[in-house]
């Protein structure tokens, strides 16, 4: 299977779910941009919490789906690890420019 066709696979798992886990990790950011460092480890054990509440959700509601896309070749772990790396990278980057970007002092 082409690199093109899996990624597509992979969007359609996670396209109806991953704007939460987005949000969520863009709200991380934002604290940690506002309130700085000293917040870098509840932010971070509130995202592995909503993740794991995203996880446990989303298992409920496409848990038949799961056939399909073994049949596409793509096994649960595979999809859910694709979703948490792309996720990750995506928190990650975030939390980074909140620390390079400067102080915002107007709220």
């Amino acid at each position: 299977m082409d690199a093109f066709r899996r990624l597509k696979i992979y969007y359609t798992f996670f396209r109806s779910f991953y704007f939460a886990g987005f949000c969520i990790s863009l709200c991380c950011g934002w604290l940690v941009f506002r309130w700085g460092g000293d917040l870098l480890l509840p932010v971070i054990w509130f995202k592995l919490f909503t993740a794991a509440i995203i996880y446990y959700i989303v298992n409920r509601l496409k848990h038949r789906e799961y056939y399909y896309y073994y049949n596409l070749g793509l096994s649960k772990q595979k999809l859910w690890a694709f979703y948490e790396s792309c996720d990750l990278l995506v928190f990650v980057l975030l939390l980074i420019a909140a620390n390079l970007l400067p102080e915002w002092d107007t709220f």
